[in-house]
Formats: structure tokens, C-alpha cells, sequence
């Protein structure tokens, strides 16, 4: 290879993200408040031009598939069939597979939903008692592309992640002691 015997992978990427933080406040009496926060994260990344360095330490790139290489995107296993221009075809290239090599789709669309809620009690000065419920979901399902109902739906039906705690703290008047 050009490049001291390793072989350097590059891609264009086009990303995709929606996101929003959303925070609720509400206070009933002095000693007795909820917190709510929300927050859903959607991304996407799809590679293509796939390529290679030419020479070390230059910035000109081999773009596979041009210029007597190849790339063939292989849907039985989510995978790119690889053979630059430097390996012949019939040789046992980088991780053995014929005449080149195989490269991971690395296309994603991760998507979260986290949300947490505090209920807080002072019930005596000094001393709270707290009840919280965190609440996560993640989805990697249709990577590469960005359709947010589609999304949304995939993410909702992806199993929970449910976290409940009871807290107490409570002040002691050492004077009283």
C-alpha cells in the first residue's frame, strides 16, 4: 500500500440531527415541587465516496470504483466488497478475501428518548424526600436515512429502560444533641 502497509479508509458523510431539550418546573406550595425534563435525539450518518490515500502525508485520495478499482455493496451481510487499483484480482488482499477486502456498513440512525422526573418534598426545614423516575429508550433500526415518523415509531416500540428511587435526606440540629 501507499501508505506504509496500512491501509486508510476515508468516506464522505452527510448527517442528520434533530434534537430538543425540554425542562418543566412546577412548584404547588413552597415544599412541594416536580421537575420534568425531556429529551428526544435523533441522528442519522450515511457514508459514501469511499477512498483510500494515495501517497502518505498528501491529501489526493484513490475514490474506489474509479480508475481501475472497485466497490460492491453486498446486502447479505451489510457489507462493502472492496479491490483498489493496488491489489490484482485473485489475490488474497487485507483480511483475505478475494482480490480485496470488506468493509462494515457504517451507516447508522441512532435514536433516544430520555426523560426524567423528580417529585421533591420538604417535609420538615432542611429534610426532603425525593421520588424519581427515569425513563430511556434507543433504536438503531433503518440506518442511513432520516424519516422522523418512521423514526419516532421504531423508537417507541424499542424496549424500556424504567429506573425508580426514593431519596431521603435529612437534617439532623446538632444543637439539640
Amino acid at each position: 500500500t501507499p501508505t506504509f502497509g496500512k491501509r486508510y479508509v476515508f468516506a464522505d458523510m452527510t448527517q442528520k440531527t434533530v434534537s430538543a431539550n425540554i425542562r418543566v418546573n412546577w412548584t404547588f406550595t413552597p415544599v412541594l415541587s416536580l421537575q420534568f425534563f425531556v429529551q428526544p435525539l435523533f441522528s442519522t450518518g450515511k457514508y459514501d465516496t469511499f477512498k483510500q490515500l494515495k501517497k502518505a502525508g498528501s491529501m489526493d485520495y484513490e475514490v474506489y470504483g474509479k480508475n481501475g478499482s472497485s466497490i460492491t455493496y453486498l446486502s447479505e451481510n451489510n457489507s462493502y466488497s472492496v479491490v483498489p487499483s493496488d491489489l490484482n484480482a485473485g489475490n488474497y488482499g487485507w483480511i483475505g478475501y478475494p482480490g480485496g477486502y470488506l468493509i462494515d456498513n457504517p451507516n447508522f440512525n441512532y435514536k433516544s428518548f430520555k426523560a426524567n422526573m423528580v417529585l421533591r418534598w420538604e417535609f420538615n426545614p432542611g429534610s426532603t424526600l425525593y421520588f424519581v423516575w427515569t425513563h430511556d429508550k434507543q433504536d438503531f433500526r433503518n440506518p442511513g436515512t432520516l424519516r422522523l415518523n418512521k423514526d419516532f415509531s421504531s423508537l417507541m416500540e424499542a424496549p424500556p429502560n424504567n429506573i425508580f428511587l426514593v431519596k431521603v435526606s435529612y437534617w439532623f440540629d446538632a444543637a439539640k444533641w
